[in-house]
């Protein structure tokens, strides 16, 4: 999922760009898992913690079915209700936000170690460029599960893995 995009003002839609955001933030989910060891697992040298890799591949699996409970949670949702509207979830508003995860994105894009293998800041950069674009995500994601009254396991486990990558 190279393609991150955002509709200009004249035909952007909330529940598009929503959905849009869901799709990329599985797609950051998977590519970390991808290349988990690297990124999450391992910390100052040391080896990779087995007993975290189980426990990230359980969770991300509860994590993904989030994502597409709330897809579908978007698909349904009535964006002019009081909760929608108040949480900024449509509109200037929200476009600014989805404009700021593809600001953070094309980051990732350009930082991925495999693409870019001769890149001197390597797995740095990609892990900074990683933290940063789920950190966009995250005002977004957090309003559109308190408006919507979605479970917040999706919320916990991506503020979980910003933290393994600060590691």
């Amino acid at each position: 999922m190279d393609e991150f995009e955002v509709a200009p003002s004249e035909s952007f839609d909330s529940r598009q760009a929503l959905t849009r955001m869901l799709a990329l933030l599985r797609h950051l989910i998977d590519m970390i898992a991808e290349f988990r060891e690297t990124l999450i697992l391992t910390s100052g040298g040391d080896p990779a913690d087995p007993v975290l890799d189980d426990a990230f591949l359980a969770a991300r699996s509860m994590a993904l079915e989030d994502v597409d409970a709330l897809i579908a949670l978007v698909d349904a949702a009535d964006f002019t209700a009081p909760a929608m509207v108040e949480h900024r979830l449509q509109g200037e508003a929200l476009r600014f936000k989805m404009l700021a995860i593809l600001a953070a994105y094309r980051l990732v894009v350009a930082a991925q170690p495999s693409r870019n293998p001769g890149m001197s800041r390597g797995w740095s950069l990609y892990r900074r460029a990683l933290r940063g674009t789920l950190a966009a995500i995250d005002g977004p994601l957090e309003s559109l599960t308190a408006a919507l009254g979605a479970k917040q396991g999706l919320v916990e486990f991506k503020k979980a893995l910003e933290v393994l990558l600060d590691l």
